[in-house]
């Protein structure tokens, strides 16, 4: 469930782990999770300033008739 709360969240907006982890409301795991996000090719990264931000790979992923 976590996986697909972070795809919700970086649906609306790219974030740093940090803020991920303040929309969930969760510290651990979040970089595990995002981990495997990036292995399926689901979510990307680019880094400003010092900060990494993550965003999905393909705004398709959320779609209208989004059935989570």
């Amino acid at each position: 469930m976590t996986r697909v709360k972070i795809i919700l969240a970086l649906s609306e907006t790219p974030l740093s782990v940090s803020e991920i982890a303040d929309t969930l409301d969760k510290s651990q795991s979040i970089s595990h999770q995002l981990s495997i996000l990036k292995q399926l090719n689901l979510v990307s990264n680019a880094k400003r300033g010092r900060n990494i931000h993550f965003h999905l790979s393909n705004q398709h992923i959320i779609e209208d008739d989004n059935d989570f």
